[in-house]
């Protein structure tokens, strides 16, 4: 737990003031959105920006090519 919070020790993880300042990070962090599926194929995750995989975006771009 402690390699996933870094710079942070036991004594700073229990102190309940830097609560806040923890979840305001993890709101920054690229990897707030690591939960969200794919907007086209429903089953990738880490989607890019746009909500699509890489696999559905080069897809699309195929297709508009053509």
């Amino acid at each position: 737990m402690n390699s996933e919070m870094k710079g942070a020790d036991t004594v700073e993880e229990k102190d309940a003031t830097n609560v806040n300042i923890d979840m305001r990070s993890i709101e920054r962090s690229p990897y707030r959105y690591s939960t969200q599926k794919c907007m086209g194929c429903g089953y990738m995750l880490r989607p890019s920006s746009c909500g699509v995989c890489l696999t559905c975006h080069f897809s699309y771009l195929k297709k508009q090519d053509k």
